[in-house]
C-alpha cells in the first residue's frame, strides 16, 4: 500500500490540465464549474500557501506558468465555500450539543427546575456552538488569506485538474 496521495502521484503517470488565475474569485468560479461538470473534487488541486511554496522552491522566483510543470510545487486540495459551510455546521452542531448536554447535567445536579434547565442548556449550547463556528471560520479564512490572497497578488493562482 502507498503512504500518501503524493506518493501515488509520483509513481503513477497521470494527465493533468493546469491553469493560472489572477484572482481568487476566478479560481473558485472555475473550480465550481469543474465540479458541476462532473469532475471529482479529489482531482482538483490548487496552489498551497505562499510560505509553503517559497519553502519548497528554496525561495526562488519562478513564473506561475512554469510552476505548473514542477513536481515540487506545493499543492493542496480545493476547498470551496460549501466545504467551509459544512465544516462550520458540523463543528457548531456537535460542540453545541455537547455543551448543552453537559450544562443540562450540571444544572440537574444543582436541583434546578426542568424549564430552567431546558432554557439555560439550550442557550448554553447556542453559545458554545456559535463559538465553535467562529473558530472554524477564522481558521479556514486565515488559511485562504495567508495563502491564496498573497499568492494571487504575487503573480497568480495555480489549479491542477487530473483527467
Amino acid at each position: 500500500m502507498y503512504g500518501s496521495s503524493d506518493d501515488i502521484l509520483d509513481q503513477i503517470r497521470s494527465r493533468e490540465v493546469t491553469g493560472v488565475f489572477h484572482s481568487r474569485k476566478a479560481l473558485i468560479d472555475a473550480a465550481e464549474e469543474l465540479l458541476i461538470a462532473g469532475v471529482d473534487r479529489a482531482d482538483i488541486d490548487v496552489s498551497a500557501s505562499l510560505d509553503e511554496l517559497d519553502r519548497r522552491l528554496n525561495y526562488q522566483l519562478i513564473p506561475p506558468a512554469d510552476l505548473t510543470d514542477l513536481p515540487v510545487t506545493a499543492r493542496r486540495p480545493f476547498t470551496g465555500e460549501d466545504d467551509v459551510l459544512g465544516a462550520e455546521t458540523v463543528a457548531g452542531s456537535i460542540t453545541g450539543c455537547i455543551g448543552a448536554i453537559a450544562l443540562a447535567f450540571y444544572l440537574v445536579t444543582q436541583d434546578m427546575r426542568p424549564l430552567s434547565v431546558a432554557i439555560l442548556s439550550i442557550l448554553g449550547g447556542l453559545v458554545v456552538g456559535g463559538a465553535a463556528v467562529l473558530l472554524v471560520r477564522r481558521r479556514m479564512q486565515r488559511e485562504r488569506i495567508r495563502g491564496l490572497e498573497k499568492l494571487s497578488e504575487a503573480q497568480g493562482l495555480l489549479i491542477w485538474v487530473r483527467v
